[in-house]
């Protein structure tokens, strides 16, 4: 079963995400912050990584990118945020990502946030 990791402070965005996953079929695995996320991936493969950007914590979303993308380099890779900044997504370099954006602590994507969601869990 493929395992999703979302890591995300805001409780009902994660549930939101939580749900669509386990409907579509996932193995999803839960942490609050970015910090939490690595003693995660210390004993578990990812398949996809859904996370917020600006979380609390030592380290970011995109820090927390970055080390997923080296350790499973199939992965997937999707970023959110309501307060998305340019100069954070210019911060992943390299890293290959999808971004869906959260306005107003309301799922709002660009697109189906379901679709987009379960089709890059199911390529990876």
């Amino acid at each position: 079963m493929r395992k999703v990791l979302v890591v995300e402070d805001e409780f009902l965005i994660r549930l939101t995400v939580i749900d669509a996953l386990e409907e579509a079929g996932f193995e999803v695995i839960v942490a609050a912050t970015a910090d939490d996320a690595l003693q995660i991936i210390e004993d578990h493969t990812i398949h996809l990584l859904f996370t917020d950007i600006q979380m609390p914590g030592r380290l970011s979303g995109v820090d927390l990118a970055k080390v997923v993308a080296e350790r499973f380099p199939e992965a997937g890779i999707l970023v959110a945020s309501g307060r998305m900044r340019p100069d954070e997504l210019a911060q992943l370099g390299r890293v290959s990502v999808e971004t869906i954006r959260f306005f107003n602590g309301d799922l709002a994507a660009e697109g189906d946030v379901y679709e987009t969601i379960t089709s890059l869990a199911i390529r990876t």
